[in-house]
């Protein structure tokens, strides 16, 4: 007969290689909300990671403008670390930005009526520069070859 299940908890904590691995996942990611706790509230959201390592304290964000931001709170944020009991001797600030999803739609076109087409070219007549009315001509013919 079969053994009983054991949850996936009890095995990934049984793995030599897992275990440590998932341990070191949530120290950072105390180490993470105790941060977050401390900066202002609309940095929040922006600070993906925190990583202590030897009194070194390691900061993610997802833009240059939050990693500037958190780069002039980050003498403050040491100093309430240090209060709290963390040993931070020093705080560096990096910028991790995902990967930008291709844009899948199309640009769409923007249609010309005829009643602007011809307004155009009404333009193009009153003006007394020759490139302008060149450029407006170019846009009423633009209506009409299209369309």
């Amino acid at each position: 007969m079969a053994s009983k299940p054991r949850p996936i908890q009890q095995i990934i904590s049984s793995s030599r290689g897992i275990g440590p691995l998932l341990d070191e996942s949530r120290r950072q990611a105390r180490i993470t909300d105790r941060v977050r706790r401390l900066v202002p509230e609309a940095l929040r959201p922006h600070l993906t990671a925190a990583r202590l390592n030897d009194g070194e304290l390691l900061l993610y964000t997802d833009s240059p403008a939050w990693s500037s931001r958190l780069r002039y709170l980050s003498r403050e944020l040491k100093r309430r670390l240090q209060r709290e009991g963390m040993v931070v001797n020093s705080l560096r600030v990096r910028i991790v930005i995902g990967r930008r999803q291709e844009k899948s739609r199309r640009r769409r076109i923007r249609n010309l009526s005829n009643a602007n087409a011809r307004l155009l070219e009404q333009t193009a007549d009153q003006v007394s520069s020759p490139a302008l009315r060149e450029a407006l001509q170019r846009l009423a013919r633009h209506r009409r070859e299209r369309y």
